[in-house]
């Protein structure tokens, strides 16, 4: 049974377009989903990496963070791979989230995965990189939207599958990174 490795944010959760609602109503902003072209905040919102944190931390502490909305075509593709995967989570969140994140994967994929990792990587403190949790754990693909973390995965030899976003176009990618347009698109690869 092949182990398949699963980002949180980006992936599973819509949390940018719920990070931007937060942050345009705290801060009295406007921006948009369409508007982050890379994997921080910080340049769009023209503040320090420090400043960047303390406003994320400050998310993850709010209501909103509790009820950030399933990506579209999450739960059903999950369902459908759980069936003949093993799937784990591995999250850039930092452990101080656990017991939220826990919650809201089991609500929204109830037992889909068997396990999940934090990496605390956003934050620059993680104990491992997600690459290294995968080898650990015998992952053979990793879906993922950030793109330095698909292309670090990639370079280790794991399979990627990017989910399109915004913020992780390129203009070529390596062999092993495939990218989906859609979650839907990710049944039609032979996982083995």
């Amino acid at each position: 049974m092949p182990s398949i490795g699963c980002d949180i944010d980006g992936v599973l959760a819509s949390i940018v377009p719920s990070i931007l609602r937060f942050h345009n109503k705290k801060y009295g902003t406007v921006f948009r989903a369409e508007d982050v072209r890379g994997y921080s905040f910080a340049d769009l919102w023209k503040v320090s990496k420090d400043e960047e944190m303390k406003r994320i931390l400050s998310f993850y502490n709010c209501e909103e963070f509790v009820k950030i909305p399933t990506v579209k075509g999450a739960v059903e593709t999950v369902k459908q791979l759980s069936v003949k995967n093993k799937l784990v989570a591995i999250t850039a969140r930092p452990p101080s989230t656990k017991t939220i994140t826990k919650t809201w994967l089991k609500e929204h994929f109830l037992s889909s995965f068997e396990n999940i990792y934090f990496t605390s990587d956003y934050f620059g403190k993680g104990s491992k990189r997600k690459h290294e949790i995968c080898k650990e754990q015998d992952i053979k693909f990793l879906i993922e939207d950030s793109l330095p973390t698909a292309l670090e995965c990639a370079k280790e030899g794991i399979s990627v599958f990017l989910i399109d976003q915004p913020w992780n176009q390129s203009e070529s990618l390596p062999e092993n990174v495939i990218r989906l347009r859609s979650w839907g698109e990710i049944i039609k690869h032979k996982l083995e």
